[in-house]
């Protein structure tokens, strides 16, 4: 059967608290006595309906000895047996002593009434005598004063098996019980009101259909606001209704459960419509549209993605009853509704909505452009997280620190859940070449999102941004509009929106406007295009249709016309670590006829006296390139591919393997 946790609880100071109520009541003291076990009996028969007691003892005086089959279950039982009311005033709580030990059971243990209380692993806890000892320790810090307010004791074992947070909130005791030993037995005692909380997150999860889940566990204690947040509670609290949009992974669900949990502590009821998959997202758009079924006082509604997750899923009658929806919502009292989505699946909705109303009104953004999350914030971010999981690496100083200095670097782990994703598959390592490696991967991963909801525009979005990508910086207005416009015809793509259209789109998110200059609003857009140019080896239809097309046009055009103020020429001719990168995920046709013409066009008899490098000419026929510089103090060289001595050149070389 393995490992139960064993709870004690007491009502403290039994006796003397029914004299005292009697003394300002006409009730005997034989009432209030019987009063207040029938009480806890309740409380706890309630529990165990539940299933969360797996069995009990009850001593037939004031003391019960309960079972749990994990730590959660502890939480949640003593937070639910503290959350009782008496109905006698000033006297609300009863005081409750309470102990949690653990203990060992076969299969043939059985765990109620006398049953349990014959089990060696009972008979053991039961010797403990935590509780004489904690009165003891407590009346020599508290000028020989008792105990008169409920608390939990926690026995050494118990305290080494709970997670990081949890050790946080209990205070180590040591009391000397044989002074000519010097013999200690050591326990702890837990902040009573860390446990209620605890026990109350656990029941909230259970209620929005997460029980256990370990990243939402402990969203009282792990969540970093961004710094929208107190604007969206306002909204929320104002209008009923809060959209929250935003970049891939930047904590719309984890901000939505937030504020379920927040909701959830005033005394309202959470429920959560999830989206995950795309039938479930069906279903939620149903439910979305009949939502007035659901709508109740004292409740809070959160939608997970109902327009779509990656791409937009439509729905004509949810696209028309938008407004009708919101009208409903803000006519009900005390009713509260969170919606998120993806922002260019929420501009694609608001794109097809029928409705008059405008819903943007109820949107807030979290999104990586501003950024809502500063370095200072994933810093934060990084460091609670890895506290909770208990990660071997924070206890290195270097490590952590080489960690922050990386993270100045905006690519670097740039969302909240690529942080959550590294502190988790990296607690065990403490090798710093590892640790990084792990590090840039989960980066990646960031960048790999990014890729998959942009493959999912149309192809007058992609070929926006295609410049972007292509020129690594800043490009003025007027001349990515003429490319644009020229493009549209050129790729012959079909229903293109306008420019000034296309630039409204992005704004918001995916690009800054500075003056008349345009770029990516964060490099991690950039670095998603290495996941959009291939798929399993494989050049993509992004890659071949547009992208590749686009660069042979520039090196065909600007080049062959020796535009010398070209974006392009800067990035063709002299950012060899671009044409490097870029090379291997183009189509090998494509690769030939690029430096075919960065060659032959004699784009660059502009520079006398720079020395390129060389390529070996064979090498070159067969689509092989070399990766080195000519040395200017030898006059030939040797392609180290083939062995070939090649003269001097003043061509371009600077090309992949």
């Amino acid at each position: 059967m393995g490992k139960n946790y064993l709870i004690w609880l007491d009502i403290l100071g039994f006796e003397r608290l029914a004299i005292d109520i009697s003394k300002i009541t006409s009730l005997t003291e034989r009432k209030i006595r019987n009063d207040f076990i029938n009480i806890i009996k309740n409380v706890i028969k309630e529990i165990e309906i539940s299933g969360e007691i797996k069995g009990k003892n009850y001593g037939e005086r004031d003391d019960w000895i309960l079972i749990a089959n994990s730590l959660d279950s502890v939480f949640k039982i003593i937070s639910k047996v503290l959350n009782h009311n008496t109905q006698y005033k000033n006297y609300e709580k009863i005081p409750l002593e309470i102990v949690i030990g653990d203990g060992d059971f076969d299969e043939w243990a059985k765990f109620n009434g006398q049953n349990l209380v014959i089990e060696n692993s009972a008979i053991k806890f039961l010797k403990t005598n935590i509780i004489n000892y904690y009165h003891k320790w407590y009346k020599s810090n508290h000028n020989n004063r008792s105990p008169n307010s409920s608390y939990v004791l926690l026995t050494e074992s118990v305290f080494h098996g709970l997670e990081p947070l949890d050790k946080n909130i209990c205070e180590k005791i040591k009391i000397k019980y044989n002074i000519y030993n010097k013999e200690e037995i050591i326990f702890y005692i837990a902040n009573i009101n860390k446990i209620k909380e605890r026990g109350k997150v656990l029941e909230f999860l259970e209620l929005i259909n997460q029980p256990g889940n370990k990243f939402y566990d402990r969203i009282n204690e792990l969540y970093i606001p961004p710094n929208e947040y107190d604007d969206i509670k306002k909204d929320l609290q104002n209008n009923q209704l809060i959209f929250i949009t935003g970049t891939p992974g930047y904590g719309k669900t984890y901000t939505a459960v937030r504020l379920l949990w927040e909701y959830f502590i005033k005394g309202y009821y959470p429920i959560w419509r999830e989206g995950t998959e795309e039938s479930e997202r069906k279903i939620l758009r149903k439910n979305l549209e009949e939502i007035e079924k659901n709508l109740k006082p004292n409740r809070i509604i959160y939608f997970e993605d109902p327009f779509g997750k990656s791409r937009y899923e439509s729905r004509e009658s949810l696209e028309r009853n938008i407004g009708i929806i919101i009208d409903i919502i803000q006519n009900i009292p005390n009713v509260y509704v969170i919606i998120t989505s993806r922002e260019e699946v929420f501009k694609a909705f608001e794109e097809e909505k029928l409705s008059l109303k405008q819903i943007k009104n109820f949107e807030k953004k979290l999104n990586i452009k501003k950024p809502s999350y500063n370095y200072y914030k994933r810093i934060q971010m990084l460091f609670r997280w890895a506290t909770a999981k208990d990660c071997t690496w924070l206890t290195y100083d270097n490590l952590f620190h080489n960690i922050s200095n990386i993270l100045e670097n905006k690519t670097k782990l740039p969302t909240p859940l690529s942080i959550r994703d590294f502190v988790i598959s990296s607690r065990y390592i403490t090798d710093e070449f590892k640790l990084l490696k792990k590090l840039e991967d989960k980066s990646i991963e960031t960048s790999k999102s990014f890729a998959k909801e942009i493959e999912n525009f149309t192809n007058d979005k992609l070929l926006f941004l295609t410049f972007f990508f292509i020129c690594t910086g800043s490009l003025p207005y007027s001349f990515i509009k003429t490319e644009y416009e020229k493009f549209i015809k050129k790729l012959d793509i079909k229903d293109p929106w306008e420019f000034d259209r296309i630039l409204n789109w992005f704004k918001d998110d995916k690009i800054v406007i500075i003056g008349d200059k345009i770029r990516f609003s964060h490099p991690s857009y950039f670095d998603a295009l290495e996941h959009l140019l291939v798929k399993g080896k494989w050049p993509t239809r992004f890659n071949k249709e547009i992208f590749s097309k686009i660069l042979v046009y520039f090196s065909e055009g600007y080049m062959a016309k020796k535009s010398f103020f070209s974006p392009f020429f800067d990035v063709l001719v002299f950012r060899e670590w671009y044409i490097e990168w870029i090379f291997t995920k183009l189509p090998l046709s494509v690769r030939l006829e690029l430096i075919n013409n960065l060659i032959h066009k004699n784009a660059l008899d502009y520079w006398d006296g720079y020395q390129w490098g060389t390529i070996c000419s064979e090498c070159l026929r067969k689509g092989e390139w070399i990766n080195t510089f000519h040395d200017p103090f030898f006059n030939e060289t040797i392609c180290p591919r083939c062995g070939i001595v090649i003269r001097p050149s003043r061509h371009l070389s600077r090309t992949m393997n």
